[in-house]
This record gives C-alpha cells, sequence and structure tokens, in this order.
C-alpha cells in the first residue's frame, strides 16, 4: 500500500509543474488509473494473470470517470460530462 501512495505522490509532484492543463480534470480519473494499475500488478504476482502491458494511444482509448454527484447527460452519441464537456463516443462492433 506504501508503494502505491509513493507512486501517486512522485506522478503528482511530477505532472503539476510540467502539465498545468491536467488540474483541470477531475482527480478521480488519476486515482482510477492507479487503482487499476495496483489491481492489474497483484493479480500478476498472485500468479491470476499476465504482466500488465503499457499500451500506446490509439483508436479505442478510454478512461474511467466518477461523476462527483452530478448528472450525467445523456444524448444520443454525444454526453456531457462534468469537468470535461461534450464528448463523441462510439460503440465497438
Amino acid at each position: 500500500m506504501l508503494r502505491k501512495r509513493k507512486l501517486r505522490e512522485v506522478f503528482t509532484n511530477h505532472t503539476k509543474p510540467l502539465y498545468p492543463w491536467m488540474k483541470n480534470l477531475s482527480s478521480k480519473v488519476y486515482q482510477y488509473a492507479f487503482i487499476n494499475l495496483g489491481e492489474a500488478f497483484k493479480r500478476f504476482f498472485q500468479g491470476l494473470g499476465k504482466r500488465p502491458r503499457f499500451k500506446k494511444k490509439g483508436k479505442s482509448d478510454s478512461f474511467t470517470i466518477d461523476n462527483c454527484g452530478k448528472p450525467i447527460e445523456l444524448n444520443g452519441w454525444n454526453h456531457k460530462l462534468p469537468f470535461i464537456g461534450m464528448v463523441k463516443t462510439y460503440e465497438q462492433e
């Protein structure tokens, strides 16, 4: 648990000066990313899965967001997310 906390601190201290635009996003985006990374390594060390792969940016990028109690407006393929604004989505066949 201490390692995950230290990794988050290093990430935060490194990214704040370099990428000021990241302050505009919800902190939950990063928290969920670290939670998912921790779970992936936990499963790897328990022998339940392969080593986590780091994936490049591409066509099917995704992330997790918490609505923080604010409503999400759903309108066909366009959705209004809190803190981000309008985003377009699509279903993969």
